[in-house]
């Protein structure tokens, strides 16, 4: 049985961006020195009544800081520098916890990833705190509702002789297949009560279209991939029978790949019962003062079957949609 609830505020958050190779050698995640910059980033946020919502806010009552019911576009591309200004420059990482991200440095060694902090370097992946400020007369739990991810189909014909591809189906050079960027993104939003990673589900390759299908990398734990399919074997093809570092010991966050499970988690008294499953409930700052805070991170995850360049030049596109009640299947 479906419940569906009136929202107190529905909050959508929308991104696109384009991911274009820099350099002129060619695999994503291991060949260092090659990056990628985001062309643009369209983004808007909106809440509905009694909810506002910053990018700036250190408290409820910030002086400093910039309010919205409807963050714009603007706002949010001249936070993250990008504008006309391609400053940030996106590249592949990988990360076993969804709060701190690595890239691989020119020795091949997994080094902290910058997400603007200027002592780490230029911009590596999009980490942004989303603030939210309430006046309700009770406390509000804010909720990860739906996400949507989706990607431009880009044909690519591989540089190798043959290697297989996430789906484990033999790619020679012969042919050209569709890929999709978005296979290889991940979505984080990490709170108080709750960290979740969102990747997209499994799918079929669509013969019709030679559009290649997604395979699910999911929760990897100190596991060895040498000899798995995709973006390691494209490596392993490319650099005459040597595994990228690191692959014998990778370790990943589990993944949520439906959507309508971000928002519950099955009940401790009742595997069948479903309840709410908040990132974080507002403190109280005053009386009707209610004040909380979220991280929203997006990324290229270098150990995804999906990245190598297929994957370039795509165009990705995101919504998030965050709430203060959850639906749930009993």
């Amino acid at each position: 049985m479906k419940r569906l609830t009136n929202k107190l505020f529905i909050s959508i958050l929308t991104v696109a961006f384009a991911v274009i190779a820099l350099g002129t050698t060619s695999f994503a995640w291991f060949t260092l020195g090659n990056t990628a910059t985001v062309s643009s980033f369209n983004a808007t946020v909106t809440a509905g009544e009694g909810i506002e919502m910053s990018l700036d806010a250190t408290a409820f009552d910030d002086p400093d800081a910039n309010w919205y019911s409807t963050i714009p576009t603007s706002v949010i591309n001249n936070w993250l520098k990008v504008g006309d200004t391609g400053e940030f420059r996106f590249t592949h990482v990988t990360t076993a916890d969804n709060e701190t991200f690595y890239t691989m440095d020119d020795s091949g060694a997994l080094v902290l990833a910058s997400a603007g902090d200027s002592a780490v370097g230029d911009r590596e992946y999009i980490s942004f705190t989303l603030s939210f400020r309430s006046t309700q007369t009770a406390a509000p739990s804010i909720y990860w509702k739906d996400v949507q991810l989706t990607s431009n189909n880009l044909p690519w014909r591989c540089d190798v002789p043959t290697f297989m591809n996430g789906e484990g189906v033999a790619t020679p050079n012969s042919e050209v297949s569709n890929y999709s960027a978005a296979n290889a993104v991940r979505i984080g939003v990490v709170g108080s009560l709750a960290n979740i990673v969102y990747e997209l589900a499994d799918s079929e390759t669509d013969v019709e279209y030679d559009i290649i299908g997604n395979s699910v990398l999911g929760q990897v734990s100190g596991t060895s991939l040498e000899g798995a399919n995709g973006s390691v074997a494209y490596y392993y093809a490319k650099n005459d029978g040597v595994y990228p570092s690191g692959a014998d010991a990778v370790t990943v966050p589990a993944t949520i790949t439906d959507p309508d499970l971000l928002d519950v988690v099955q009940a401790e008294a009742d595997p069948l019962d479903l309840v709410g499953k908040p990132l974080v409930t507002l403190t109280q700052i005053a009386d009707n003062q209610w004040f909380g805070t979220v991280t929203v991170n997006i990324w290229i995850e270098g150990w995804d079957p999906d990245c190598f360049n297929s994957i370039l030049k795509g165009v990705i596109t995101t919504s998030l949609i965050f709430s203060t009640e959850y639906d749930y299947t009993a």
